[in-house]
């Protein structure tokens, strides 16, 4: 009778230990899916659009940057409408023809940017 309760007290405390072990594993398989998707955030590339005055400058410019760890392979940046450089039409001064916005980018490096002039602020 002794030997009957020890066995069946040996088999919920098993049993527990398995239900505890399982619940170990799923939490660390979540702390691994977490640390691999902060690697993944850490080392992708972040493509940046940023509208910026030069310094000292009434020039409006447009600046386009890789601000991530690794290249930016590529690229392909559009514009929905024309948007002509200083007010002047003309082929080259229209942005959406612009190599950078016609054709693909194969890689943005990290920190490198494109620099594009907008137009000049009148006072």
């Amino acid at each position: 009778m002794t030997i009957d309760i020890l066995t069946g007290l040996l088999v919920l405390i098993t049993g527990f230990y398995a239900w505890a072990t399982f619940r170990i594993l799923k939490a660390n398989e979540r702390v691994v899916e977490v640390m691999h998707s902060q690697s993944e955030a850490m080392t992708r590339p972040y493509v940046t659009v940023t509208p910026f005055i030069e310094v000292g400058s009434p020039v409006f410019c447009l600046k386009i940057r890789n601000a991530g760890k690794t290249a930016a392979n590529c690229v392909r940046l559009s514009l929905d409408k024309d948007f002509y450089r200083f007010g002047e039409k003309g082929k080259d001064r229209n942005l959406a023809e612009l190599p950078a916005f016609s054709n693909e980018i194969d890689a943005l490096s990290p920190n490198e940017e494109i620099i594009f002039t907008l137009a000049v602020a009148r006072p």
